[in-house]
């Protein structure tokens, strides 16, 4: 996947879930943690309850715009220490 840094996060997502059992939470775990891509959100177990919980279904994540990965990281810290 070379030359993948300089591509839109779009690109990005798409070029990776080209890859055999690679999914959208994959895809965005990759672009989030590897290249630095903060505006993509990994939606795992935990999210989802966070979003059922705490957000009436309704993910909040269009209200960070490009920051989405970093509330995503929070969101996800705090649903696993208190469920602890």
């Amino acid at each position: 996947m070379q030359g993948l840094a300089e591509k839109d996060d779009g690109y990005i997502l798409e070029s990776l879930q080209q890859v055999h059992d690679v999914g959208k939470k994959v895809a965005n775990c990759v672009s989030l943690f590897a290249y630095g891509r903060i505006s993509c959100v990994p939606v795992d177990v935990w999210i989802s309850r966070a979003n059922e919980n705490e957000c009436r279904g309704i993910f909040p994540f269009h209200l960070f715009n490009e920051n989405a990965g970093i509330i995503q990281q929070y969101i996800f810290y705090y649903e696993e220490c208190h469920q602890h």
